[in-house]
């Protein structure tokens, strides 16, 4: 069960708090996460990312563009995407959730740990391949999210 508080805060204070980055994945919120209150219906991608990144001894405050910006106020999400540099320049770090781990994207990290040890012998491109196919890397805003 993912539990969780919506808190307002202001870009101008400088909150502590880390930007989660990651594609939704199918619009089907088949998952929740519940507040104080009430609850928010989420992707399956968003809760497997907040269950595997939650600490297990201490609360973590993410920025997450499907819980802090509401998704049925059109006017709040043109608003809120004009923040958006604001948002992720202004994070304490930033988080990729790229999604589950399988053997190709165990392999691709492989891949790339002998990249960065070795120069360039033999590259295995299927594995890289395979690793940056996956959905969030075919996000408008990686690029953005990455440089900011």
């Amino acid at each position: 069960i993912i539990h969780g508080n919506l808190v307002t805060a202001k870009l101008s204070d400088k909150p502590a708090y880390e930007a989660l980055s990651y594609a939704w994945g199918h619009l089907v919120y088949c998952e929740k996460i519940y507040l104080p209150t009430s609850y928010l219906e989420i992707t399956s991608n968003l809760a497997t990312a907040l269950r595997q990144l939650r600490h297990q001894d201490r609360p973590r405050k993410l920025w997450v563009d499907a819980l802090c910006i509401n998704q049925s106020d059109e006017a709040e999400k043109g608003h809120q995407v004009m923040l958006m540099a604001q948002i992720y320049s202004g994070t304490k770090s930033c988080l990729a959730w790229l999604g589950e781990a399988n053997t190709e994207t165990h392999a691709a990290v492989r891949t790339i740990r002998d990249l960065a040890s070795k120069a360039w012998p033999q590259l295995d491109f299927k594995p890289i391949n395979a690793f940056f196919k996956q959905a969030w890397f075919s996000r408008l805003w990686v690029v953005q999210e990455a440089c900011l």
